[in-house]
C-alpha cells in the first residue's frame, strides 16, 4: 500500500472501490505468479514442483522428493525428442504415438489423456493443420468465418500458456497431477508491516503448496518442436 494513494483515496466514497481494486490487482498478481511456478522451475529449495520437473524431457534423471528417478522406473514419464522432425509431416503421428503411449497404463478412472498444454506457437501450428484440413460450410450468414475456436485433439483440450516451456507439448491425465495444499496457510495475509524507507507499507500472502504426480507413466512430452511460427 502507497502512502500517496492511501492519502488520495481516505474518504468514504472512495475507500471501498480502492480496496476492490487492491484486491483485484492481489488476485491477478497471485494467479500469475502460481502460473509461472507451476511451469516454470524456481531454484527457490522451498518452491513448488514445477510441471516441467515432474514430467520430464529428460525423465530418467534427476530427482523428486528425493528419489532418484533412475533408480526408480516408475517415475519416468512418456518422451518423444521431435527435433529433426517437422511441423507439417511429422506432428500429428507424433501426437497420436504419444496420446496411446500415455493411454497404455491402467490405473484409476481416467486411462487417457484429457488435456493437452504447449506454447502459443505450436498452438498456431497445430491450428494450421487443421485449417488446411476444414471444410467450409455455408449458412445463413454472408460473412466468411474461418478458423477455430478452442481446439481440440481427440476430444482432448488443448491450451497455450506464455510460460510453457519452448518447444514442449504436454499430454497431461488430470487424474494423475494434484496440487496439494495447506488449508492453515492458504492465501493467508499477513499484517502490514511498515517500509524501511518511507511510509509505504507492504504485506505478504503466504501459500504453502506443491504440484505432484502419482502415475508418471500416464504422463508424457513431446520435446524439440521447431515452430513455424516466432
Amino acid at each position: 500500500r502507497y502512502w500517496e494513494d492511501d492519502l488520495r483515496n481516505s474518504g468514504p466514497a472512495k475507500i471501498l472501490d480502492y480496496i476492490e481494486e487492491l484486491l483485484e490487482n492481489t488476485k491477478m498478481s497471485l494467479v500469475d505468479k502460481l502460473e509461472v511456478d507451476s511451469l516454470t522451475q524456481n531454484a527457490d529449495p522451498l518452491a513448488m514442483n514445477a510441471l516441467p520437473t515432474l514430467i520430464s524431457t529428460t525423465p530418467a534423471t534427476g530427482s523428486i522428493g528425493g528419489l532418484d528417478r533412475s533408480q526408480n522406473t516408475w517415475m519416468t514419464n512418456q518422451t518423444e525428442d521431435f527435433s529433426g522432425k517437422s511441423i507439417d509431416n511429422d506432428l500429428l503421428n507424433s501426437m497420436m504415438d504419444m496420446y496411446n503411449k500415455c493411454s497404455e497404463f491402467k490405473s484409476g478412472n481416467q486411462r487417457t489423456v484429457d488435456l493437452i498444454l504447449t506454447t502459443r506457437q505450436i498452438y498456431q501450428d497445430y491450428e494450421t493443420i487443421a485449417q488446411a484440413l476444414q471444410t467450409i460450410e455455408t449458412s445463413s450468414s454472408i460473412r466468411a468465418s474461418l478458423g477455430f475456436g478452442n481446439l481440440l485433439y481427440k476430444n482432448v483440450e488443448m491450451f497455450w500458456s506464455p510460460n510453457a516451456p519452448a518447444g514442449n507439448m504436454y499430454f497431461l491425465n488430470t487424474e494423475t497431477l494434484e496440487l496439494p495444499y495447506n488449508p492453515n496457510a492458504w492465501m493467508h495475509m499477513t499484517p502490514w508491516k511498515e517500509d524501511v524507507n518511507g511510509p509505504d507499507r507492504a504485506a505478504q500472502i503466504l501459500c504453502v503448496l506443491n504440484q505432484v504426480c502419482t502415475n508418471f507413466q500416464k504422463n508424457g512430452v513431446i520435446h524439440d518442436i521447431t515452430s513455424n511460427f516466432s
